[in-house]
């Protein structure tokens, strides 16, 4: 989609002159012409659905500069879903104007993403607007040690679909050949029927599930289900290697050991990389 910033003079002067004309993926209210593109609110709606139903809550947004009628819509879509299902929004965890609305990828985009991971680690889920704002959440994510698809998913509008297997991002695939095919087909009959009144056609997205993506509410329900289960010989010999551990490398006196163990523990087993985790701990 063009910016909506600046209309294009020719694209004036053709609905000046009643030229049969069809808008694709753009709807431009000042000139009112037929148009046919995504249905944006339902795609977000899908795509929040989905979000929540695998247990995140905290969702970061990803919004490039909103310079055209798509981007604005699926920004408007967000707080419709909210005021539709009651599902809070909290706008700490979005990051807003990360560049403009094309597909290029800078360094100060990603680091911004880097940046706002660290200062919000309870963020489990990003919903990114538009697909080039995935890509650099991805490498944002790899520099701060985060692991795309098991301890933070993304969704975005659109990804490359491989030929075999699942495509690295779980995303809201738009129908591009079915718009296609029905902007050819409004354009015929405006040429057939001229002074028809203007149309706006919307084309469902179809949600498809990549590799960025997991199930937070069932990691909780699987950790619960540890802390319910008797470890009595597991955390025993857990204790006597931590013991041994710290006394060698860590700790000069003995005052607060036995405190301390219970709270490390349960620390270090709620995490992914417990050898990562542990070295974060004791060295902070």
């Amino acid at each position: 989609p063009g910016t909506s910033q600046f209309l294009n003079p020719r694209l004036l002067q053709m609905v000046i002159d009643k030229y049969p004309l069809v808008l694709i993926d753009q709807n431009i209210q000042v000139i009112r012409q037929t148009s046919v593109g995504t249905d944006n609110v339902l795609a977000v709606s899908q795509g929040l659905s989905y979000i929540t139903s695998h247990g995140h809550r905290n969702i970061g947004f990803l919004l490039p500069n909103v310079d055209n009628s798509v981007l604005q819509e699926r920004c408007d879509a967000v707080f419709q879903y909210s005021a539709i299902t009651g599902f809070p929004l909290n706008q700490k965890l979005w990051i807003k104007n990360l560049g403009s609305s094309s597909d290029h990828i800078t360094e100060e985009m990603i680091h911004r993403i880097a940046c706002h991971l660290t200062e919000h680690p309870e963020i489990t889920a990003l919903f990114a607007l538009q697909y080039s704002l995935a890509v650099a959440a991805e490498q944002a994510a790899q520099r701060v040690g985060r692991v795309i698809g098991k301890d933070l998913s993304i969704l975005c509008f659109d990804s490359p679909l491989p030929l075999f297997g699942k495509p690295r991002f779980t995303h809201l695939h738009q129908d591009e050949r079915a718009i296609g095919e029905k902007a050819v087909e409004l354009l015929l009959e405006l040429i057939q029927h001229p002074g028809q009144p203007p149309q706006n056609i919307k084309i469902p997205a179809k949600l498809i599930e990549g590799e960025s993506f997991f199930a937070y509410k069932m990691c909780k329900k699987a950790y619960d289900q540890f802390l319910k289960t008797d470890h009595t010989l597991f955390f025993s010999q857990c204790f006597s290697h931590i013991d041994r551990f710290f006394r060698t490398h860590f700790l000069t006196t003995e005052a607060g050991d036995a405190a301390f163990f219970p709270k490390f523990c349960l620390f270090v087993f709620d995490a992914n990389d417990t050898r990562r985790t542990a070295f974060r701990t004791f060295t902070a």
